[in-house]
């Protein structure tokens, strides 16, 4: 038991709860940008031709879960990350060194990007749904795109380069393909036949490119992380 009648982390938990958390983390940032651009890009002209409001409405109750969700998942990765790094023995610990990360790593540094671009989305779609929401798409893209300076990427080179811009188009094509899939399913479920395959046809289009996007990155991404020819034959 402890003697300050602090809450002990079981520090050995993290190796789980880290990456769970940043799991979540990042699904629910590719399901708000992949809604987000859903509803902007390839949706409207089959609401216009469907009249299917509720399903716009529906797509903008899952956005604003979605980073929600975010929120929460970032608060308890950093809460993880604080207590991993600063081998905290009890959650007063944890919570003490949490300023220090924000501040002076750059992991807090892209973590408070990330925040701020969640919220300020959050807040421009609870304000004005419909005025500001290329604006949204943009932050939400941020926050999605700002996850690659948590990666091998930036950890190799520790700054801008085509590797750490190949990531981020990487996750931006990932979100905007697969967190498109259950708008998509809300507006072409009860939508008229006509209406329904205009949008699963702009739908195709876009998740083609972002397809094509992903393998490129992936391939890309692969070769320079495992060091090319000499790396793929000549280690184990």
């Amino acid at each position: 038991m402890p003697t300050d009648g602090a809450a002990m982390l079981d520090l050995g938990d993290t190796n789980l709860l880290l990456p769970l958390m940043r799991g979540v983390f990042v699904a629910a940032l590719f399901s708000a940008f992949g809604a987000l651009l859903f509803i902007w890009l390839v949706a409207p002209q089959g609401l216009k031709l469907a009249g299917a409001r509720d399903a716009e409405a529906i797509c903008l109750r899952l956005i604003r879960a979605s980073l929600v969700a975010a929120l929460f998942a970032l608060l308890g990765w950093l809460a993880l990350e604080a207590s991993d790094m600063s081998e905290a023995a009890n959650a007063t610990d944890a919570l003490a060194a949490i300023p220090a990360v924000l501040l002076e790593t750059s992991f807090g540094h892209d973590l408070t990007a990330q925040g701020l671009s969640v919220f300020a989305a959050l807040v421009l779609l609870a304000a004005w749904p419909q005025r500001w929401r290329f604006a949204s798409v943009g932050l939400a893209g941020l926050a999605l795109a700002l996850q690659a300076g948590h990666s091998h990427a930036f950890a190799m080179e520790h700054g801008p380069s085509l590797l750490l811009y190949a990531e981020g188009l990487h996750l931006l094509a990932g979100g905007a393909w697969l967190g498109g899939l259950l708008p998509l399913l809300i507006l072409v479920r009860d939508a008229p036949s006509k209406p329904a395959a205009e949008t699963l046809r702009r739908f195709s289009k876009l998740a083609t490119l972002c397809v094509i996007a992903i393998a490129g990155t992936a391939c890309f991404q692969g070769w320079v992380l495992g060091g090319g020819v000499a790396g793929l034959i000549g280690t184990a």
